[in-house]
């Protein structure tokens, strides 16, 4: 076997691509060069190297879809992951990651890609693509969008005198408004300019529910404790991500309140052991089949033992006071406790307790006769 002595290959580094390069040997001796004949080769052009950018992003009902620019790798394909990384957090922590692949589907010859799940409404979204090589990942440039605002009528079922029933409805379009990241309800003021920060506004919260036909909408819930006559402002939210976005002012105006139902003795006229009792009513204006209205009377001062009379709308004296008699007759020479009485179902509310006393009988005694053993 002959051995012959050769110079190890050495690589030459950093040369551009599709270019004609010109090379020669040589040797150097005593600082002298001595050089060989010039020869050349031609480096091939470069493949495409692989890369992703986002032309476009389509938002609609919660769900984004990245269009996007790909020049694939031809080699070591396993090696490679395309797609979009997105997220709330424009440092892109806590973000989401979809794929892309050379069968993911194609729109105006663009690779497309939706998020995955449902975004928020109303929330602002931070994108961009991304190459990964083994380890090693580039990114693109970064980008945001904000999604819509969700379509939700708000309204007022029903108010009375001191509360109102509120409920909401989603519109066309709305997502999946369920997401437990969301909570909805309806401010009310008595101001006709006012947000969740301002002092004196009132919140009542409204949660998922269903319809007849299973649609999901925003349950009636009841709001107490309001004055009656008033102009009331409401307005319906959600919050999501901690952040208040409301809808429209509107406004209802709350009935007066009915004249309370009452009864009060302005005086009485005692004669020949009857009591007229002469009285200042107000009458139930509805439900009057649940009222009863009269005096009750006693000759005992805690009203043990009473008679009721009741009054009636149509028993007025020249005076318009409504009037009503004791039943039979009064004792003479007795005191007798009165008092007005309103019942309303089971409940019953009295007027000041007073008094008056019968006179005494006119009676003449007289000696007819008598005799030594009898008087008559």
């Amino acid at each position: 076997m002959t051995f012959s002595y050769i110079l190890a290959p050495a690589k030459a580094t950093g040369l551009s691509t599709g270019t004609k390069y010109y090379y020669r040997g040589y040797y150097k001796v005593n600082g002298n060069y001595t050089y060989f004949d010039i020869d050349s080769f031609s480096t091939p052009g470069s493949t495409s190297k692989v890369s992703c950018d986002i032309a476009s992003v389509k938002v609609i009902d919660g769900k984004a879809t990245f269009l996007c620019d790909i020049v694939w790798p031809t080699e070591n394909k396993e090696n490679y992951e395309i797609g979009v990384e997105y997220s709330m957090n424009s440092d892109f922590s806590s973000s989401a990651r979809v794929k892309l692949s050379e069968s993911s589907p194609v729109e105006n010859d663009k690779y497309t890609v939706q998020n995955n799940g449902v975004l928020l409404p109303s929330t602002t979204y931070y994108y961009r693509a991304y190459v990964k090589n083994g380890s090693d990942v580039t990114y693109g440039t970064a980008a945001n969008f904000t999604t819509d605002k969700m379509s939700i009528g708000f309204s007022v079922d029903s108010f009375d005198e001191t509360s109102a029933t509120f409920s909401g409805a989603f519109g066309d379009g709305s997502w999946n408004f369920a997401d437990k990241a969301i909570s909805y309800g309806v401010l009310y003021s008595t101001s006709s300019s006012f947000d969740a920060t301002t002092s004196g506004v009132c919140d009542i919260v409204l949660s998922i529910g269903l319809d007849g036909f299973f649609n999901q909408i925003l349950s009636p819930a009841t709001a107490t404790g309001l004055n009656s006559g008033t102009t009331y402002y409401y307005r319906g939210y959600y919050k999501v991500n901690g952040k208040y976005v409301y809808f429209d002012i509107d406004s209802f105006a709350t009935p007066a309140a009915a004249p309370k139902v009452s009864c009060d003795i302005a005086s009485i006229k005692v004669i020949d052991g009857k009591v007229t009792f002469l009285c200042d009513v107000v009458w139930p204006t509805e439900n009057k089949e649940n009222y009863e209205i009269g005096v009750e009377y006693s000759m005992n001062s805690d009203f043990s033992s009473s008679v009721s009379v009741k009054l009636s709308e149509s028993t007025t004296d020249e005076n318009n006071k409504y009037t009503v008699q004791n039943n039979g007759v009064l004792l003479p020479s007795t005191t007798y406790y009165y008092r007005t009485y309103v019942k309303n179902g089971s409940d019953v509310t009295y007027g000041t307790a007073a008094n008056f006393t019968t006179d005494n009988l006119n009676l003449a005694f007289a000696l007819d006769s008598f005799d030594e053993t009898s008087a008559t």
